[in-house]
């Protein structure tokens, strides 16, 4: 179950990671507190999203049947992976161009825009019935981890690899959804 979770985090942070290496990559110099600080309001507004999209889901589950629940989250996580999977393909070159208005307010709204995969994703993950504790748990320090890492990489190396992140993001997903369509006998 914890695999999963790794697996299932690891491809929905790699849309905020690809924003936050885009940043890294636009700015003049980062600090270890902005190394730190940015990845952390990511990762608590992407958590903040998917508890929200879990507890919105927990109130629905009791009204509506269980099994009904559990295919429409699968379609979710696969019109999301299909989703990420077009953006990667069609995605265009980045420019680097130095960026000297980012501060914690723009990333706190890059952060909400980039959450809105997990909002659907905790509605998914509500309605198949995965532990909550596990996911916040796995999903804070996976978020976190790929964010301050996303950074230093943006910021080194520069943003050149959003289409693979974009992809392997899509397979992840819809890798997730396929093993719960088969694990929870859907399939």
């Amino acid at each position: 179950m914890f695999l999963r979770a790794i697996v299932l985090f690891c491809g929905l942070s790699m849309d905020s990671c690809i924003e936050i290496m885009e940043k890294g990559a636009t700015l003049k110099k980062v600090s270890w507190r902005q190394n730190i600080l940015y990845p952390l309001t990511f990762a608590l507004v992407n958590m903040f999203f998917l508890g929200f999209g879990y507890f919105l889901a927990y109130l629905l589950s009791s009204v509506i049947v269980i099994k009904t629940l559990a295919i429409f989250a699968v379609v979710i996580l696969i019109c999301e992976g299909v989703y990420f999977l077009k953006k990667g393909f069609s995605r265009k070159i980045f420019i680097e161009r130095l960026d000297k208005n980012f501060n914690y307010q723009i990333c706190l709204k890059k952060a909400a825009l980039t959450s809105i995969d997990n909002f659907l994703c905790g509605i998914s993950l509500s309605l198949i019935g995965v532990d909550f504790n596990a996911i916040i748990l796995a999903g804070a320090i996976l978020s976190f981890l790929i964010y301050a890492l996303g950074i230093r990489v943006g910021y080194i190396y520069g943003a050149r690899w959003q289409k693979g992140l974009d992809i392997i993001e899509g397979i992840c997903l819809i890798a997730y959804a396929i093993i719960k369509l088969v694990g929870c006998g859907l399939w």
